[in-house]
């Protein structure tokens, strides 16, 4: 159903509406098998205006050529309202029927309905009108319970869904924390490492990981401040009032992380099972031994990530490194802050699950020996994140997609005529989001040639890639960007993923190409589509937003008025060095590994001349 409203006052007028508000009058209007709901907001809008607008819609809808005078408006009882008669002072709620007539008779039909509608009594106008407005209020409350249905829905999928890291994050409060950290005059070992835990907990926040933490504090006693927990809001304040003192049972609070994993997992077998060390690695009266440790991880299938701030530490790294995990000294505070935006150090799954354990390892567990990695040094960098596997996906045309679309509608209709339980429980899960994917594909084919974003449909419905150049005028504009778009099975409930392949520097754009937009994350509306997102990166590239960054380093960067000139000619050389690419190569991302193989495919070639239209268009 179309929803339009009418706008034809003056600034002066819609200023003024600023102050006195108006409730709007709401008109339907049915013709054939069109509905049309316009809302009414200035007092002395005329059926005649409404008139105006339907013919256009039906002239769009129809390919016609009705004029204003070829059509009649009526209400429930035939009964015609006259073109000069205001909206306002029949109803705040109108239904109309719409019938075409010649224009000799839509005159003479105008002055008998016209002497009908002064026959029609007030208290037939009042029953009508309140008929509608029961009706109208029926389709509000039925409009809202089905919204917060869905909502609910949503609520306990999420409640339902298996996180997939589980994260025993282990505080070191010894009185060795009370230490200076490294050159830092003013800030001891534990300032440090409150910092890295806040910024773990705000990263994770920021990235929206389905993760679940738990938090041990320890010196010479080992305190349990919270149990496995998705909350990382909560999470965040638990160590603001701790106070470090005391001897330091780092290896004894590892033992009981381990136990605590190992029964996680027997509630979620493929849940990521992982311990992050805040600590200076100063072991002075545990019980358990390293090697002991470092068996019990590598048997488990455990990640160990540590952050040490002090030199003696090499218990704790060399069972870092044994487990697969990484082990960081920072010796500058933003240094280490700069580590925590790096997706691969919050995130094990973003490394990739393939190479997460050693199977050799695991199978020669006996023979471990911890030694090995004492010349292993710390490591300074995140892992390199895999490309997503949906990378691989061929890209489709806009046309194939929306056929297998229509292919997999008929196959649920044929599914619910022989369970229609069953299928409607399906419909209701996935059915939506296929229709709202089909509804953008459609959108996306009337756009134009001449716009800075392409979009590829792939063989996964659920899955686009895209392809764009920066906004005119921007040193973006020199390089073309290809990103993924992931469709959640409760879209557009929920907002779509969209990342980064290309590498980008920007301030609100990870290492990893994740993207810090608000529209993404708590402002997402159903109403927003993947094309709209997509318009406000650009804009996003077009105006950096470096007080909610994502890369640190960058926005300060950014933000120094003393180093601009610096600062573009890294844009510059970051840009020509990694997104300054050919037709050939973007295409051959889009369509995957077939790209080499389409090089005599008519369809190939010619998207492959489109696209260097476009990007010689894009450049101009």
């Amino acid at each position: 159903m179309d929803s339009q409203d009418l706008s034809m006052k003056s600034v002066q007028s819609s200023q003024f509406s600023d102050i006195v508000q108006i409730q709007p009058v709401v008109v339907k209007a049915v013709y054939d098998q069109l509905k049309f709901k316009f809302s009414i907001k200035e007092e002395d809008s005329t059926f005649k205006q409404i008139k105006s607008l339907i013919v256009e819609k039906i002239n769009n809808k129809q390919n016609s050529n009705l004029e204003i005078q070829d059509i009649q408006l009526q209400d429930d009882s035939d009964f015609e309202y006259e073109d000069e008669d205001k909206i306002r002072d029949h109803s705040d709620n109108l239904q109309l029927s719409v019938k075409v007539v010649g224009q000799k008779q839509q005159r003479q039909n105008n002055t008998e309905q016209i002497q009908n509608v002064k026959q029609v009594t007030e208290q037939q106008n009042q029953k009508q009108n309140q008929q509608l407005q029961q009706e109208e209020q029926k389709q509000n409350d039925d409009a809202l319970q089905a919204l917060k249905q869905d909502q609910e829905l949503q609520k306990q999928q999420f409640q339902q869904s298996e996180p997939t890291e589980a994260i025993v994050v282990l505080y070191d409060v010894s009185g060795s924390m009370k230490c200076k950290f490294y050159g830092e005059d003013h800030l001891n070992r534990i300032g440090a490492t409150n910092a890295f835990f806040s910024a773990f907990a705000d990263k994770t926040l920021a990235f929206e990981f389905n993760h679940i933490v738990s938090l041990y504090c320890f010196d010479s006693k080992i305190q349990k401040l919270c149990d496995f927990i998705p909350d990382l809001d909560k999470f965040i304040n638990l160590v603001d009032n701790v106070q470090s003192g005391g001897a330091t049972r780092l290896y004894d609070t590892v033992h009981m992380a381990i136990q605590d994993l190992i029964l996680i997992r027997q509630k979620y077998p493929n849940i990521i099972c992982r311990i992050l060390a805040l600590t200076d690695g100063e072991d002075n009266q545990s019980t358990h031994l390293p090697l002991d440790l470092a068996k019990e991880i590598v048997k488990n299938n455990i990640i160990m990530d540590s952050f040490v701030v002090s030199d003696n530490c090499k218990g704790i790294k060399n069972m870092t490194h044994c487990s697969g995990g990484r082990c960081y000294q920072p010796k500058d505070i933003n240094q280490g802050l700069k580590l925590f935006e790096i997706e691969t150090i919050i995130s094990a799954k973003s490394r990739g699950t393939d190479n997460l354990f050693d199977k050799e390892k695991i199978d020669n567990i006996d023979s471990l020996d911890l030694q090995q990695y004492d010349q292993q040094p710390f490591d300074t960098e995140g892992v390199e994140m895999e490309k997503p596997k949906e990378m691989q996906i061929q890209g489709m045309s806009a046309e194939e997609i929306l056929k297998k679309v229509m292919e997999l509608q008929k196959k649920q209709e044929e599914q619910s005529k022989k369970n229609p339980q069953q299928a409607n429980t399906k419909q209701q899960s996935g059915g939506g989001v296929v229709k709202r994917i089909q509804k953008e594909l459609q959108g996306i084919q009337q756009l134009g040639k001449e716009e800075l974003i392409k979009f590829f449909p792939t063989s996964d419905i659920f899955t686009w890639k895209v392809l764009l150049i920066g906004p005119k005028g921007t040193t973006y504009n020199k390089g073309i960007y290809t990103l993924l778009v992931n469709f959640p099975q409760d879209y557009p409930f929920k907002p779509p993923k969209i990342q980064f392949m290309t590498k980008v520097y920007h301030c609100n754009v990870s290492s990893q190409g994740q993207l810090c937009l608000d529209i993404l994350k708590d402002q997402w509306s159903p109403a927003l589509t993947v094309e709209k997102v997509l318009r406000s990166i650009l804009l996003l590239l077009e105006n950096p937003n470096a007080d909610d960054a994502l890369d640190s380093t960058i926005a300060s960067f950014y933000k120094d008025k003393d180093r601009q000139t610096e600062y573009k000619n890294t844009l510059l050389q970051e840009t020509l060095k990694y997104a300054d690419r050919g037709a050939e190569e973007v295409l051959q991302e889009i369509y995957g590994n077939q790209g080499k193989k389409q090089n005599v495919d008519v369809e190939y070639n010619k998207q492959l001349q489109e696209i260097q239209e476009w990007m010689i268009w894009a450049r101009k």
